[in-house]
């Protein structure tokens, strides 16, 4: 009986979309269901274990958020802003958007928004890192109670304050930088990392292939990476979590970035619709003040997984570590 009842609840917990045992097998897709609007109670989450057939239609940029498993795994962060070879492991999986999250997305779970180029499935942008995590009206205090990584503290009106209580999910955020660039060379599915020679061209939206005169596109316009994760590179920069600053070489798991930043720069990846990608080929790594914003910044969300004994999950179910 007691065997049984462990199948059932290994059967159940794999049905719910996690995983068991140390190898990931979790179900490959999230999906949240915005549809309810700012004023619903919930947002539903299920799951998927391939790409819808015929492709992620336009719900998917719209009153669905879609996020992408990525599994652990280790790889070398480069660029002219590490210091020698930093050698980095992810030790546990998460789900990354699909697409940057787009401005009708955005006001369903919100209300309002202001784009400076607007468009239902265009990305978000003018959005501040603190309105993203402490709230668009946040006091001086509350914003101070959020600096990451000394707390995961959120505003309970700010877009990851939202999305965690309606779904019941601890998890989510804003990207680590090492989650954002693991995922952007494809989650360890793909060795080749980008490069910003007019390869580049194919794959996202630059000032040499319309951003000049269209500034930013609909998210998912060019092909997606090796993960199926689209615009990790061009359309508009994106928000990580972590202070700008230079990174250490050496071996790290699960990295928080620099330590701190004197004026309160936050991490900004992917290139934007202004970039001349002629000018050099390694990605930038660029900072921005937490509490402004641009028409070439937006983001993407994460949410992360947690491990309890031999069971991966998520933060926020009953069954693992509140």
């Amino acid at each position: 009986m007691k065997k049984c009842a462990l199948t059932l609840t290994l059967v159940l917990l794999a049905v719910a979309g996690f995983a068991v045992g140390d190898g990931v097998n979790m179900r490959r897709y999230m999906v949240v269901d915005l549809s309810g609007g700012s004023d619903a109670k919930e947002y539903p989450v299920s799951y998927l274990d391939s790409e819808p057939i015929g492709g992620w239609s336009d719900e998917y940029k719209t009153v669905k958020l879609v996020l992408r498993l990525v599994n652990p795994g280790k790889f070398h962060m480069q660029g002219p802003w590490v210091k020698g070879v930093r050698e980095v492991e992810l030790s546990h999986p998460y789900y990354i958007g699909v697409f940057e999250v787009t401005q009708a997305q955005y006001k369903f779970i919100m209300g309002s928004g202001d784009s400076l180029y607007k468009g239902d499935m265009r990305p978000m942008e003018r959005v501040s890192w603190y309105t993203l995590r402490a709230g668009p009206d946040a006091s001086d205090e509350l914003k101070d109670a959020c600096v990451w990584p000394v707390s995961d503290t959120v505003g309970e009106n700010s877009f990851v304050g939202r999305i965690r209580r309606k779904t019941q999910l601890k998890g989510f955020d804003l990207p680590t930088e090492a989650q954002w660039e693991y995922a952007s060379i494809g989650g360890g599915l793909s060795r080749e990392r980008p490069r910003l020679t007019s390869e580049a061209l194919k794959f996202g939206l630059f000032l040499n292939n319309g951003g000049m005169t269209n500034a930013h596109c609909v998210v998912g316009s060019f092909p997606p990476n090796a993960l199926g994760v689209y615009d990790m590179y061009g359309n508009v920069c994106e928000w990580c979590l972590d202070f700008l600053g230079e990174l250490e070489s050496g071996k790290f798991v699960d990295p928080l970035g620099a330590v701190s930043n004197k004026n309160d720069k936050r991490v900004l990846r992917g290139e934007c619709f202004r970039t001349n990608i002629t000018d050099k080929e390694e990605p930038s790594h660029y900072g921005y003040y937490a509490n402004c914003w641009g028409a070439i910044i937006g983001f993407r969300i994460v949410c992360n997984m947690v491990h309890q004994g031999n069971i991966w999950g998520l933060q926020g179910q009953t069954w693992l570590p509140q």
